[in-house]
Parts: structure tokens; C-alpha cells; sequence
């Protein structure tokens, strides 16, 4: 009978965990997510600042590799912890797919959409989808914008346009007076949702 090591075994996975988890971090989108651990139950629900709620389930993700015995006698714990930058990748990809997903579930039932018809992302079409979203405020009243996530086949068009708008000051103030417009109407929303919570609390 092979001697087990239960305590050094438990050790290694916590941390092969932790090397995933970190290695996963290094994304930029994916480092964006807050995590929550659940420890029962095989649903959720959710609440926006905005008042949107929804029900849902949890969905699985995984990888998958394989290491060779041979490879465990030659390399040891090594073995596995070569593998963290593969399964993180794949990990990642997996997560934004989904991530993606349900952001157009959510976005196409609340009606949180604008539509570029296919044009290259422009200042005014950012203005379009702050007015669409809800946006807090810190201790000092400045906003906390969303983060703005661009496939990296529209990023040398976005550029273009916002090379255009740094060339002409009488649409930057156009651009700084609609801006400065959207967040004070979000200031007030936000103020007014703290106030409703305040009395409810």
C-alpha cells in the first residue's frame, strides 16, 4: 500500500488555485470582475444600481489538461504548475464568451443599447451609452465611469475618430458641455436612488 499525503495534497491544489486565479487577473477585462463566493444553492439574484433585477443560474466552467506519469516522476509539483498560463488562457476566453453573453441577454432586454450601424467608436457614441447607463459617484461627488472594453479590430478606427476631435476645439467643447450635461442628469438620478435607499434602510 502507497503512503498518502492528504495535507500536502490539499496544500499543492490550494496552491494550484491560486496560481489560475492570478494568472487569470493579468486579463484586463477579467480583472474588472469582483467575485463573490457562493457556497449553496444553484441559483442567483441579481439587483442593478438602476433598479434592474433578474433571476438566474449558475453555469459551469472548465478546462481541461492532462500530465503524464512519467512527467510527474521527472518534474513533481512543477508538473502541474507549468500548465497555469494554458489553463488560465483557456479559462479566460471562456469566461469574456460568457461574460459577453449575458451582457447582451441584459443590455437587449433593457434596451441599454446603442446601435454604431457598423461606424467606428466615436466620442458621441460613448456620450450615447453613458446617457443609457447607470453611473455612481464617490464621497466627493465624482462619477465612477463604467469601463470601456474595445475589441482590438475597432481600435485603430476609434483612434481616428478621436484624433478628429482633438483637431477641432469647437467640437471638444461641444463634446465638454453634452459630457458635463449627462453627468450632472446621473448625478441627480444617482442622489435620488441613495435617498430611496436611505428611507428604505
Amino acid at each position: 500500500m502507497f503512503p498518502d499525503y492528504p495535507a500536502t495534497k490539499r496544500h499543492l491544489q490550494k496552491e494550484f488555485t491560486a496560481a489560475i486565479r492570478k494568472e487569470t487577473k493579468k486579463d484586463p477585462l477579467i480583472s474588472l470582475i469582483h467575485v463573490r463566493q457562493s457556497y449553496e444553492g444553484n441559483a442567483f439574484t441579481f439587483t442593478t444600481d438602476d433598479g434592474f433585477s433578474q433571476t438566474g443560474t449558475y453555469k459551469e466552467l472548465s478546462t481541461k489538461f492532462e500530465i503524464s506519469n512519467d512527467e510527474i516522476l521527472k518534474r513533481g509539483p512543477e508538473a502541474y504548475f507549468s500548465r497555469v498560463p494554458q489553463i488560465a488562457k483557456e479559462w479566460v476566453e471562456k469566461e469574456s464568451r460568457l461574460l459577453f453573453q449575458m451582457m447582451d441577454e441584459v443590455t437587449e432586454r433593457t434596451g441599454n443599447v446603442v446601435n454604431a450601424e457598423s461606424k467606428p467608436l466615436s466620442p458621441e457614441l460613448i456620450l450615447a451609452a453613458l446617457d443609457k447607463v447607470a453611473i455612481s459617484f464617490d464621497e466627493f461627488g465624482n462619477a465612477i465611469l463604467p469601463a470601456l472594453v474595445v475589441h482590438p479590430d475597432k481600435l485603430e478606427g476609434m483612434k481616428k475618430e478621436f484624433q478628429k476631435y482633438e483637431s477641432d476645439p469647437l467640437f471638444k467643447l461641444k463634446y465638454k458641455l453634452k459630457y458635463k450635461l449627462i453627468i450632472d442628469k446621473k448625478r441627480r438620478e444617482w442622489l435620488d436612488r441613495e435617498s430611496d435607499r436611505k428611507l428604505v434602510d
